[in-house]
């Protein structure tokens, strides 16, 4: 056994005493070694590619142009996937996607690539970042965006994926605002749906394909709906239910008639068998699933101005994340649309529930779970007082206001209310998780407000005085002025 494999046997023994807030500092500094080893390990794939081609290239000179071996021989690309195959003992494939991933980073995105080394993001992040820029620009405006985004994640703590993923096509937007529009388009052009049949489950089928994102949110939101309309006595799961309304939607389209029916005892019952049944509380108002609205439910949030043809900015569509203009103008031709007015915070301060405008804000501003890393969408979860509502006086506490409100997912959710975790939300919008250990998170590092300033919460400090407030800043004054009157007489007072 080397000696590496011993220190890793006798760290592992010394790990089992350790207390918590240390595991939790040993996870970290596991995963930024894993960061830092697989930066190293990118510009290494990188110096073997220049060995290799450099090699090919002297090989190739000597030799005759009509040389057979001239066209066979493997360029230095291939053999460096071969090399690096072989050494990671992973398949043709993979290694294929590792060598270009490390060509991609030398040659485009040189600076991100060195934060990955700094383990403020990791592989997978690296590998999003470069696909999501891939074939959009010119040498100089990749520079500029490669410059932007590691000055961005350097100055940020880390992100979700679907942080990360907004902050990457807000740069691309305001480097070139066309170059969303074109990636939108050359995706579109890759849309594909295949069935298959499933090697792992034999009888079955799997589906697969590709969708414009707006497309794909439309049939994602009728799905779960159709899902969600059975009773809550059916047998299936919820993914269960998804499959078999695909199937519904495949034979009667978008349209009224396209209806899940629920699998439950009651409402699979004959109808002759449940008319001879005698009536009892279970089956007299047995209503069977509730019909499904034609309607499909979207959530978008764009600029008012970018609506009515103003201007390009992007917008943002819940659970997908940032798309152009054009496609956000398509989306919401023939929609209903909700103005959010972020300057009336305090309605309903009182009530438990927030009303419809003060949900969509936050729900609008958070983007997506505000728990750090997670990347459930805004509108598919809770709103959380991050100061507990108190239900028995509800004017004395955690009041329901844009400062004490935001979305979390419900598993997050659950965290929070019933374990040690804590949370403090700043005037200024930052959100911040205090796990059992102490060790504190920044959850919404990017996040709506930053793709739409005009969501940003006014100061409850900035709002006008009222009487009480003078009242209460005079009384003050008053009692300092008697203090101070006190303090200067000499003793003995």
């Amino acid at each position: 056994m080397s000696a590496g494999l011993l220190d890793l046997d006798a760290a592992i023994a010394d790990d089992v005493t350790r207390p918590a807030d240390e595991v939790i500092e040993l996870i970290a500094h596991c995963a930024a070694t894993v960061a830092a080893a697989q930066f190293r390990m990118m510009h290494l794939i990188n110096r073997l590619h220049d060995v290799r081609t450099d090699d090919w290239v002297e090989d190739m000179a000597e030799r005759f142009a009509d040389d057979p071996a001239t066209q066979l021989t493997p360029n230095g690309t291939e053999q460096t996937i071969a090399e690096v195959g072989a050494v990671a003992n992973v398949p043709v494939g993979t290694a294929r996607a590792t060598v270009q991933t490390a060509l991609r980073m030398h040659s485009r995105m040189p600076f991100t690539g060195q934060v990955l080394g700094t383990g403020r993001i990791s592989m997978s992040d690296l590998r999003l970042i470069l696909d999501r820029t891939a074939g959009l620009f010119d040498d100089a405006q990749c520079d500029q965006l490669d410059r932007r985004l590691a000055a961005e994640l350097s100055a940020r703590p880390p992100m979700s994926r679907t942080r990360l993923r907004a902050l990457v096509d807000f740069l691309i937007g305001q480097i070139d605002a066309e170059a969303l529009r074109r990636r939108r388009e050359r995706a579109e052009q890759d849309r594909s749906m295949d069935i298959t049949p499933d090697r792992f489950n034999p009888g079955m089928s799997r589906l697969s394909g590709s969708l414009a994102a707006a497309d794909a949110a439309v049939v994602n939101a009728r799905l779960t709906d159709m899902a969600r309309s059975v009773c809550s006595a059916d047998p299936r799961t919820m993914s269960q239910r998804r499959a078999d309304a695909q199937v519904v939607l495949a034979a009667t389209g978008l349209g009224p008639d396209a209806t899940l029916p629920c699998r439950c005892p009651r409402c699979t019952t004959p109808a002759d068998d449940a008319l001879d049944a005698p009536a009892t509380a279970d089956n007299a108002s047995a209503p069977g699933p509730a019909p499904v609205s034609s309607v499909v439910n979207v959530h978008v949030v764009v600029n008012l101005s970018t609506l009515v043809g103003l201007d390009e900015q992007p917008g943002y569509l819940d659970g997908h994340g940032v798309l152009d203009a054009d496609a956000i103008r398509r989306l919401l031709a023939a929609a209903k649309i909700s103005m959010i007015n972020p300057t009336d915070p305090t309605v309903g301060e009182h009530r438990y529930r927030p009303g419809s405008s003060l949900d969509a804000l936050c729900r609008a501003r958070g983007m997506c779970c505000d728990f750090p890393g997670c990347t459930a969408p805004a509108w598919r979860g809770d709103l959380d007082h991050t100061n507990r509502f108190d239900r028995r006086h509800p004017g004395s506490g955690g009041a329901t206001v844009g400062e004490n409100l935001k979305p979390l997912c419900r598993f997050h959710h659950r965290i929070k209310t019933f374990t040690a975790w804590r949370d403090f939300q700043g005037e200024f919008g930052a959100i911040v998780f205090e796990s059992p250990t102490g060790h504190r998170f920044l959850g919404n590092a990017f996040d709506g407000a930053d793709l739409f300033p005009s969501l940003r919460l006014p100061s409850r400090r900035a709002r006008p005085p009222t009487a009480t407030d003078e009242r209460r800043r005079t009384r003050i004054l008053a009692e300092r002025e008697e203090y101070e009157a006190w303090a200067n007489q000499p003793p003995p007072f």
